[in-house]
């Protein structure tokens, strides 16, 4: 199994039934408080699995919420 997979796997334990991003967004607030906008982004892509528009989707939901 590739990196990937095994990434998206472990993200599906993070959703839960509910679909929810809490632990994601949690991490992501963590790595905000240390590292830039884009960094985090990069950082929700390679270490968790999560596309483009996910890694973005959550990083702006920290800024704007």
């Amino acid at each position: 199994m590739n990196k990937i997979s095994v990434l998206r796997k472990e993200n599906a334990k993070y959703l839960g039934k509910d679909n929810n991003y809490n632990d994601l967004i949690r991490l992501a607030k963590e790595k905000l408080n240390h590292s830039t906008e884009m960094e985090t982004i990069k950082y929700l892509r390679t270490e968790k699995g999560l596309s483009m528009i996910e890694a973005k989707k959550i990083v702006d939901s920290i800024k704007n919420g």
